[in-house]
């Protein structure tokens, strides 16, 4: 039933313009926006009786495989079976409900950070902004591993720039665990947040140290290990493929079955030149960066100039914020991700 889904966003619009124009308290913001994160994730986690997405299928299925289900034994290890999520339940349910609305807290977390460096409604659009990216709802609802793993690195951001609990150093050294346990991708993206910490902001160095010995030590340990080291061997491998050719690591190859796929209606997407910066990513992330931006459709151009506008926003904001180290303390790590 689309209509539900239209109805729902039409409110989003409603409650986003009454936050611009003032029509709304400061203290119901995020109330609001674990509203519409919330809803936005269920709309797909609950678009019909069964799991909805990729990898969130795979995870599924060691999450059966750790209950004892009657599912055939894996051939290889792979990094999907490395999450201690899938050691919890083997309940749809957990996967469809529990992780998503838990996902939502994530706009709410990122709030709080923001208001930091911004005023309440400048923080709230911040966050809505994060909402409103595609990914948010339509890709991060089927990778269950990842949405727990943004949970948490979203919770370190908050101990460390906001929280003054006095368990903040315990908690943050708790995170650090967790965030390979959880999902190795989202470790490394906390790992480069946390050494952009420790660079620009003094007054939390000594926890960031801890939040990334965390990470390092237990990354050490687990990755070599789960899943006959699938994790590690795919470390290896995407830094093999950024390394020089004299800097490689050795790795043992993996042979994976081959199967004729049915040739293509449409032309594939135009291949970056080889051994240009663009060559290293994915098509799905060149898609994203908006550089189909000539083989997509009408409404296709349409979203990218938008996406484009915004990134331009964001670049006009970060320089007028660029003589605040405590602000390049905890965007740094982003703006070096890509």
């Amino acid at each position: 039933m689309p209509y539900i889904g239209y109805a729902f966003i039409l409110l989003v619009c409603l409650g986003v313009t009454l936050v611009c124009f003032g029509r709304m308290e400061d203290r119901a913001y995020p109330y609001l926006l674990y509203g519409i994160g919330a809803g936005m994730v269920l709309m797909t986690s609950l678009a019909g009786p069964y799991l909805v997405g990729s990898d969130i299928h795979l995870e599924y299925y060691y999450a059966q495989l750790r209950a004892g289900q009657d599912v055939l034994q894996p051939l290889w290890g792979t990094p999907q079976g490395t999450s201690i999520i899938t050691y919890l339940t083997n309940n749809i349910w957990f996967y469809k409900l529990v992780i998503p609305l838990l996902f939502a807290l994530v706009p709410v977390l990122l709030y709080l950070v923001f208001r930091k460096w911004f005023t309440d409604k400048q923080a709230f659009l911040a966050s809505f902004f994060f909402i409103a990216f595609p990914a948010f709802s339509m890709e991060l609802p089927g990778i269950t591993r990842q949405m727990s793993a943004e949970v948490v690195l979203a919770f370190l951001l908050y101990l460390l720039f906001v929280s003054k609990t006095r368990y903040k150093v315990p908690l943050i050294i708790v995170c650090g665990i967790l965030l390979p346990l959880i999902h190795y991708a989202v470790a490394a993206v906390g790992l480069i947040f946390l050494l952009f910490i420790l660079v620009f902001y003094k007054n939390t160095r000594r926890t960031a140290i801890l939040g990334m010995a965390g990470i390092l030590i237990v990354s050490a340990v687990y990755f070599p290990v789960a899943e006959d080291g699938a994790v590690g061997l795919k470390l290896v491998y995407l830094y093999n493929g950024w390394a020089p050719s004299s800097l490689e690591i050795s790795a043992p190859s993996i042979t994976i079955p081959q199967f004729p796929r049915p040739e293509l209606v449409e032309s594939p997407p135009m291949d970056p030149p080889p051994n240009s910066l663009m060559s290293r990513y994915e098509g799905i992330m060149l898609d994203g960066l908006g550089l189909d931006f000539l083989r997509t459709t009408s409404q296709g151009k349409v979203f990218r100039i938008l996406q484009w506008s915004i990134m331009g926003l964001m670049i006009t904001g970060a320089w007028k914020l660029r003589r605040s180290k405590t602000y390049w303390a905890f965007a740094g790590g982003g703006v070096f991700l890509p």
